[in-house]
């Protein structure tokens, strides 16, 4: 894939998404860090131990509902704060062209956030977890994308 001058990649996971801008070419990606943010996840037992509430429904039978894993309650907030600084960049005209690389829930979490200006910007999803690799990797996905 040729990737624009100025185009943006965001690689993201949930806890920690990096946001780096094109400064080479399209024949030649040259990546520069614009952006680097992250959370720490609390610890599920936080939530408490006890077994799961139950709900009366029709007659005598009952359902069991499980308790919020707040790890990925966390993880679906902080995608969503990632949407609205992209729908942010784009109402203001930083952002002309993105690539969005994630794995599967958090590109749908943020996906569903943005709006349609940002979402005509967006030019690429690649599904992974790049967050860890180095920018020569992530441009190397891209690349072979």
């Amino acid at each position: 894939m040729k990737l624009k001058t100025a185009a943006w990649v965001i690689v993201a996971d949930g806890q920690k998404h990096l946001i780096f801008e094109n400064r080479g070419d399209p024949d030649l990606i040259d990546l520069r860090v614009r952006d680097v943010d992250s959370i720490e996840l609390d610890s599920n037992t936080a939530t408490g131990t006890d077994r799961p509430g139950r709900f009366n429904i029709v007659g005598n039978r009952h359902i069991a509902v499980e308790q919020a894993n707040r790890k990925d309650l966390d993880k679906a907030r902080f995608s969503t704060h990632l949407a609205n600084e992209i729908n942010a960049a784009a109402e203001a005209g930083d952002l002309k062209h993105f690539v969005l690389m994630a794995d599967p829930k958090t590109i749908s979490t943020v996906r569903s956030h943005l709006s349609h200006k940002a979402s005509e910007r967006m030019v690429r999803e690649i599904v992974g977890d790049f967050t860890n690799h180095s920018i020569g990797q992530i441009e190397k996905a891209i690349g072979s994308a």
